[in-house]
């Protein structure tokens, strides 16, 4: 939800967590709805990189469009019309505001993280030229560039992300995943590279432990990811 009504709106009638608050796409909102959220503890997820920052990489660029990563895990048919649906992008409806939305961006995406909001880290991957495979490590990018610190995006992409996700009663109200610690299900990544320096290392998978099992990509061209068996 984007609109201070709709958001007002949410918080009368207790919603458990705003979406889309925030989104960079937004004007400021009232400061004393920010405070209200802020106060009340009300996990929000922005997705702010969906239109500001995918656009721009895109233009600085375009092969993008064209990623390995994308083409192997769809069919021919969906990749071909993928690819026509990406021709003259920059004449998207989607991006139609895209100028006045990469100004308003620059105060609208900070404002909740310097109200020090409770916030989780989501992606609206899916959406015009944001492809799932790439989608988390740009929202995550963009929140840096915003003013939270690398280690607090970590934290909300794991640890706050998992007791939302936990705390939602279809889910049962309970949480075992989003840390390392004892009791919770052992899945964990291993990147090249030190995401406390820069958080694009995120990018760059090369050890994936899912389940109490080690994983790891093939090097020899092939697409499957290999088990390596189990570890724990």
């Amino acid at each position: 939800m984007y609109h201070p009504d709709a958001i007002r709106l949410a918080l009368d009638n207790g919603v458990d967590v705003l979406q889309h608050m925030g989104s960079a796409r937004n004007p400021t909102y009232p400061a004393d709805l920010v405070n209200e959220v802020a106060h009340r503890n009300i996990p929000v997820i922005q997705t702010i990189a969906h239109r500001i920052w995918i656009y721009p990489a895109t233009v600085d660029f375009p092969a993008r469009l064209q990623d390995y990563a994308i083409r192997k895990d769809i069919s021919e048919p969906l990749y071909s019309e993928m690819q026509r649906s990406f021709h003259q992008f920059q004449r998207n409806d989607y991006f139609r505001r895209i100028g006045r939305e990469t100004r308003t961006a620059q105060y609208s995406a900070r404002q909740l993280i310097e109200a020090n909001v409770h916030l989780g880290v989501g992606t609206d991957s899916g959406t015009p030229m944001n492809f799932h495979s790439e989608a988390m490590w740009r929202e995550m990018k963009a929140l840096v560039e915003m003013g939270m610190t690398r280690p607090q995006v970590i934290t909300a992409a794991t640890q706050i992300n998992a007791e939302i996700l936990g705390n939602l009663q279809l889910l049962g109200g309970s949480r075992a995943f989003g840390t390392v610690e004892p009791g919770m299900i052992a899945d964990v990544i291993v990147v090249d590279g030190d995401p406390l320096f820069d958080i694009a290392a995120l990018d760059h998978v090369d050890v994936t432990i899912a389940g109490g099992k080690l994983y790891y990509f093939r090097n020899d061209g092939g697409d499957d990811r290999v088990e390596v068996g189990s570890t724990f």
